[in-house]
């Protein structure tokens, strides 16, 4: 697993070694020994999961009651984006290809995490995580950063032309890349970062965590498609220390 630092905030983010994190994909038979060794790890607050429907719905868990609790007690929100006081709380996200998205300010201790998809960038999702950074939390636009977390990195991220046709419009003109005569290449962290400048952010209110989530190293619904490695999710957890 690797941590990143963010001030105060903690990324974590898992790898293979560390096991699978879901109860759904690929070998799930240790997914809850999993993680449990992580929660050892973690403050003892309450554990937030994001379940990631590939929408644009967005979530305040100060003051909205989860979904449904699941099992080691965590608390699930039917949404693709979560605020919460992360002295309160901690924030789970089980992505797969998908990109764990930090929205923070260094004089709060309430964050989002964002859950950046194929399909959730082309919602309003980013617009509507900051709309609500701003207007319920009173956070101004200049006062919000950016961490875009572990991501896979377009070279691993491959699609057969036949299929990428009819998944990605006009939008994604600038984001595919030809791999060969059957695959193309698709640039989400790019796209990603194009959208945020659409949306004002500043490039320099923005840090990018170089780690490639698609490398081999962790679970990637890409890769074990096209060169059948073993499938699984990874855990991105937010946190700050006791």
């Amino acid at each position: 697993m690797t941590i990143n630092n963010l001030g105060a905030l903690r990324l974590l983010f898992t790898d293979k070694t560390d096991g699978n994190m879901s109860s759904s994909v690929g070998d799930t038979t240790d997914y809850l020994l999993s993680r449990e060794q992580l929660l050892s790890q973690l403050p003892k607050r309450r554990n937030i999961y994001l379940s990631a429907l590939h929408t644009e719905h967005v979530c305040n868990a100060t003051i909205e009651k989860p979904d449904s609790v699941i099992e080691l007690g965590f608390e699930a929100y039917r949404c693709d984006a979560i605020f919460a006081d992360l002295q309160q709380a901690n924030i789970w996200l089980m992505p797969g290809d998908c990109i764990p998205l930090i929205m923070y300010c260094q004089r709060s201790s309430t964050v989002g995490m964002i859950h950046i998809s194929r399909k959730t960038i082309d919602t309003p999702l980013l617009q509507k995580c900051i709309q609500k950074y701003q207007k319920q939390l009173g956070i101004e636009l200049q006062d919000i950063r950016i961490h875009v977390g572990p991501s896979i990195r377009r070279e691993h991220y491959r699609f057969p032309k036949n299929i990428a046709s009819q998944l990605f419009d006009s939008r994604w003109q600038d984001f595919l890349h030809d791999d060969n005569d059957d695959f193309v290449q698709v640039d989400l962290l790019k796209r990603t970062i194009h959208d945020l400048t659409m949306l004002n952010i500043k490039d320099s209110d923005v840090s990018i965590d170089v780690t490639d989530s698609g490398s081999g190293l962790h679970f990637s619904q890409s890769r074990a498609y096209y060169d059948s490695s073993c499938e699984g999710r990874n855990a991105a957890i937010l946190y700050i220390d006791k």
